[in-house]
């Protein structure tokens, strides 16, 4: 995705990458790190304080919350009701 010219907002849907970069520098609690994943639905919550709106709080369909910086997800147009995987 391209470096969006301002924070995105909350309810924003997006998608995953297939391929996330390194964590090293987020100032975030161990859980929201362990939360990622690929190729998965999403919507963003917030930004996270103090990362200049570079990494967001996102929401997935099985309740779990991981954080993402902008260059690992694409804009996405689907439901914002996420429905978990059967």
């Amino acid at each position: 995705m391209k470096c969006p010219e301002h924070i995105l907002k909350p309810g924003t849907t997006i998608v995953t990458n297939y391929e996330l970069e390194s964590t090293k520098g987020f100032l975030i609690a161990e859980k929201h790190i362990n939360a990622r994943r690929i190729n998965t639905n999403g919507v963003i919550a917030f930004p996270v304080p103090g990362h200049g709106g570079d990494v967001y709080f996102v929401d997935h369909a099985d309740g779990s919350t991981g954080v993402y910086c902008w260059s690992e997800f694409e804009l996405a147009e689907f439901p914002t009701k996420l429905v978990p995987a059967s």
